[in-house]
């Protein structure tokens, strides 16, 4: 009779197969609608897998002593889509792309804790895009600032669950001392224990595994260019058809050398960073009164400008 593989062996080749786990998907779209507002984001190519130290795809093999785990995902050709709909759910003019067809690479790593391999003490995610574009129109704008409004009313009502969760904690605690303290000589006594401890709590620290997790996000932009648009109807007109709109670009805020870093600590300590190397607003075409803010074969004169 053949002799059965022992546990152990057989949970190092499962995570042997998990870990290297390679996704590739096409053409992923995804939307989200919120009363008239459709969201939706078109990926042709996503992969995720596993890498070496290099931030290279290879193989990587898994022991008990591994504490890092390195993936890279590459998005390729992502284009962000904002329009409204009517009542019937139908959109009736389609907006241009917010973003059109942008790549970035984003580069994962989680260090575990040594004594509990399945708990992660440090997640850091570095997204890195060469070049971004942004167009918005006057459609648009109303649209972006519903949706603000949203994820910000979300995000304080998840942190105010927190807050009461941490509040109701304390006040047990508070609660409990309260029930304990008899007397002053009590109270003092009470402190000789966590002065002079005792071998069995020695022995219980020593097993103990550091608490708390560590989230690391940082954003790094090379060029990004947000441009303002303004549209208008084409004096084309054909029954049983929509409407045809033109857009022309209006002003562009363009940014080189951005970075965004995050670093979080559980839910009580945050520290955001944030750099812009060079900002210029410059006008695109005519304004809107009609006058011509750039002559032909000339380059635009730069409304402002800060950094280098």
């Amino acid at each position: 009779m053949d002799e059965e593989a022992p546990p152990s062996y057989v949970q190092s080749l499962i995570n042997k197969i998990v870990s290297n786990i390679r996704i590739y998907l096409k053409n992923l779209i995804l939307k989200y609608v919120e009363e008239d507002i459709v969201l939706s984001m078109n990926v042709k190519l996503l992969t995720f897998e596993s890498c070496n130290e290099k931030w290279q795809p290879a193989y990587t093999d898994t022991f008990p002593g591994l504490v890092t785990m390195r993936k890279l995902v590459t998005i390729n050709d992502l284009t962000i889509c904002l329009d409204k709909r009517n009542s019937s759910g139908k959109i009736d003019i389609y907006q241009e792309p917010m973003l059109y067809r942008c790549s970035f690479v984003m580069h994962l790593l989680r260090n575990y804790f040594p004594s509990a391999s399945r708990k992660a003490s440090t997640t850091r995610l570095d997204v890195h895009c060469t070049n971004m574009e942004f167009s918005t129109t006057e459609q648009q704008i109303p649209m972006v600032m519903r949706l603000l409004v949203l994820l910000n009313t979300l995000t304080n009502t998840d942190f105010k669950k927190e807050s009461d969760t941490f509040s109701s904690e304390e006040m047990l605690v508070e609660e409990d001392d309260a029930g304990n303290g008899t007397s002053w000589a009590g109270w003092a006594w009470s402190f000789i224990p966590s002065i002079l401890p005792s071998s069995e709590e020695t022995d219980e620290d020593q097993s103990v595994i550091p608490a708390g997790h560590t989230l690391h996000i940082g954003l790094y932009i090379d060029n990004a260019s947000l441009s303002f648009k303004v549209s208008e109807t084409t004096g084309e007109r054909v029954y049983y058809s929509q409407k045809k709109f033109k857009y022309w670009p209006l002003l562009s805020l363009r940014c080189q050398g951005l970075y965004t870093q995050l670093i979080m600590h559980g839910a009580l300590w945050k520290n955001v960073r944030a750099g812009i190397s060079q900002v210029v607003l410059v006008p695109m075409g005519h304004c809107t009164c009609g006058y011509s803010d750039v002559p032909e074969n000339s380059s635009p004169l730069a409304y402002f400008t800060a950094g280098k």
